[in-house]
């Protein structure tokens, strides 16, 4: 019986490790299955100079998560070219992407790179933004490496 107990508590702790292993990063958007990409902002509008969260009337359905938008039109804007306006490093910080590290961001810390939609975290001491400007091409260099070795 005791052995039985013995098995039954490994299995628990390996499931418990399993689990908190893809929480800390190892997926590759910043936000599990059926719940709300970026805390509900709209990506779209990013690109417009505005950080404002999406109306959950005005949804989208990407990979298995929901996206909220502020209007049809940025919707519409997404949905023709979701690669365009989709956060780079599927919405982990950008400067952890860096160190291998993978982190929610502030949303409302961001930059539009080359193109691209990058996200920053934020704390008391930190600015992950500040950082990445110190030098922004050397940093998407190595975040891109970093990112493309786990999911590409």
């Amino acid at each position: 019986m005791l052995h039985k107990q013995n098995s039954l508590e490994l299995i628990f702790i390996l499931l418990l490790m399993s689990s908190f292993q893809f929480t800390n990063g190892q997926g590759r958007y910043a936000s599990e299955q059926n719940t709300v990409l970026f805390e509900g902002y709209d990506p779209v509008a990013f690109f417009n100079g505005e950080t404002v969260k999406g109306k959950v009337s005005i949804p989208s359905l990407y990979q298995g998560r929901l996206i909220y938008f502020t209007s049809e039109d940025n919707r519409e804007r997404f949905n023709k070219n979701k690669e365009r306006f989709f956060p780079k490093y599927g919405g982990w910080c950008a400067i952890a992407m860096v160190d291998g590290i993978f982190v929610k961001p502030d949303y409302t810390l961001y930059k539009i790179q080359d193109g691209q939609l990058m996200f920053f975290r934020r704390k008391a001491y930190f600015n992950g933004l500040t950082q990445w400007n110190k030098d922004p091409v050397n940093n998407q260099m190595k975040a891109n490496l970093v990112y493309d070795k786990y999911f590409d």
